[in-house]
């Protein structure tokens, strides 16, 4: 028989409904009798609280949690809120060498409202950490049926049931009555150690008639990194394209993503803010990463010490 390790963060599938309508945190883990499948089952409460808490030392708390765990169990799930679980999930993928699968879910819908999700996704994470399948040995998202590749996913919708989705590639697999149906391969990402997540990276998001004051009262905070999301391919307002130069200049790699949910950003518009304009000034370009987990990679090879000249390198090949 095999040895599933659960490990409870919070989240709406730790939360019940009260009689006020509201939904909140109960002491006991709603889940933690949960087992209809025919595993043996540990339950531990990592952390309680919502994913709006959830932050980068949590995230390595969480990596360094299973590591320790690695050989004594076959499988691993982890219940996470949705808010932030597509970040967690990436943070693992890109920190945590391991061989067996460890499968993230959450709920849209707390365990006592009707039409709830949380146990339908419990169950279905708990038979993809069942699975023998060697190329589901890895981390991934199991939401609404579908088995989704970190990389890619993203909360796409505030409240229905099917709000993971992966814009640029779909999902890796379905769940059926049958069993698991791959669809394509995951994407292989390399793994990187981390100790600690002590770099400073600022995310922002570009909008018609950005004021280059937000930009220069960055620096006066000492960050290590900055990530932008531009419009379409990878473009700019002008007036903050001249301000990034203060950040080159002082050697803070600047990484572009797109607003868009599909595509990737390509050095194409050749104008001051334009794509190929950027990547003249020195500015990164992310391969098809929303902002969020671009903002997460960056800083995860600022701590790894990754030489200004090849961090562009570690967003093409991966």
């Amino acid at each position: 028989m095999k040895k599933i390790y659960v490990i409870h963060t919070g989240g709406t599938i730790g939360m019940e409904k009260t009689q006020d309508e509201t939904i909140e945190l109960q002491n006991e883990h709603p889940l933690f009798k949960q087992n209809h499948l025919n595993a043996h089952i540990i339950h531990h409460q990592l952390f309680h609280l919502p994913s709006p808490h959830m932050t980068p030392k949590k995230m390595l708390k969480l990596r360094n949690h299973i590591a320790e765990k690695a050989a004594d169990f076959d499988g691993f799930v982890i219940t996470h809120g949705t808010d932030t679980l597509e970040e967690t999930a990436y943070f693992l993928k890109l920190t945590l060498p391991i061989k067996k699968p460890v499968i993230l879910t959450g709920a849209m819908r707390p365990i006592n409202e009707v039409g709830s999700d949380a146990l339908y996704n419990f169950n279905s994470a708990l038979l993809v950490a069942l699975s023998d399948r060697p190329n589901l040995s890895d981390i991934f998202v199991v939401m609404d049926g579908e088995i989704h590749d970190p990389s890619y996913v993203t909360k796409v919708h505030t409240t229905r049931i099917g709000a993971f989705q992966s814009p640029n590639s779909g999902p890796i697999a379905l769940l059926t009555k049958q069993g698991i149906s791959l669809l394509h391969q995951p994407l292989l990402e390399r793994k990187y150690f981390i100790s600690n997540v002590d770099q400073e990276v600022i995310l922002l998001k570009a909008y018609t008639g950005m004021c280059p004051n937000v930009l220069t009262s960055l620096l006066d905070l000492k960050i290590n990194g900055l990530v932008l999301e531009a419009f379409g391919q990878g473009n700019i307002p002008s007036t903050i394209a001249i301000e990034l130069e203060k950040f080159l200049q002082r050697n803070i790699p600047i990484l572009l993503v797109s607003r868009c949910p599909q595509g990737i950003v390509e050095a194409n518009y050749n104008y001051i803010g334009g794509g190929k304009y950027l990547q003249k000034q020195g500015v990164l370009f992310s391969n098809g990463l929303n902002g969020p987990k671009a903002r997460l990679k960056l800083s995860i090879l600022l701590s790894n010490h990754i030489p200004y000249q090849q961090l562009q390198s570690h967003f093409i090949s991966s």
